[in-house]
C-alpha cells in the first residue's frame, strides 16, 4: 500500500487491497494467540523429567500446524493481492523491490542471507551488509 500512487492503484484495487489486509491481519492475530498458547503447552510438558513422547509430538503437530496456517495466510493474501495487480503493475513493483533490495543478499542494512543455507559472502557477522 505504501507504493500506491506510484503503481498508479485504482479505487478498486486499493479498497481489495485494505479489505485483504485487514482480513489477513485478524486471522493472523488470532493465529498468533494459538501458536504462542501452543507453543507454552509444548514447552510445559518438556520441561518434565520424563516426557511423554506422544503427547510432546501431538502438541508439537499443534504448533506446526499454527504455523503453517500462519505462512498459508501471508502467501494466499500475497497471491490475491498480486492477481488484482496488471501485468504492468507487477513489473513495475518487481522493479522498485529490485531497486529497494540493492546489491547484496537482503539489500542495504537487510536481515541477511539470501535463502536457506546461504550466508553474505563476508560470513555470519558480515559488518558491510
Amino acid at each position: 500500500m505504501q507504493h500506491a500512487r506510484e503503481l498508479d492503484l485504482t479505487q478498486e484495487q486499493k479498497t481489495f487491497m485494505r479489505s485483504e489486509i485487514q482480513k489477513t491481519t485478524t486471522r493472523f492475530n488470532e493465529l498468533q494467540w494459538q501458536l504462542q498458547d501452543a507453543m507454552e503447552a509444548l514447552h510445559e510438558i518438556m520441561k518434565a523429567n520424563s516426557v511423554n513422547e506422544q503427547q510432546a509430538l501431538a502438541q508439537l503437530d499443534k504448533v506446526l500446524d499454527a504455523e503453517r496456517e500462519i505462512k498459508r495466510l501471508h502467501i494466499g493474501m500475497g497471491i490475491r493481492i498480486k492477481n488484482q495487480l496488471t501485468a504492468e503493475q507487477q513489473t513495475k513493483l518487481q522493479s522498485m523491490r529490485h531497486s529497494m533490495m540493492g546489491p547484496g543478499p537482503g539489500g542495504p542494512g537487510g536481515p541477511g542471507p539470501g535463502g536457506p543455507g546461504q550466508r553474505p559472502p563476508d560470513g555470519p557477522s558480515n559488518p558491510a551488509n
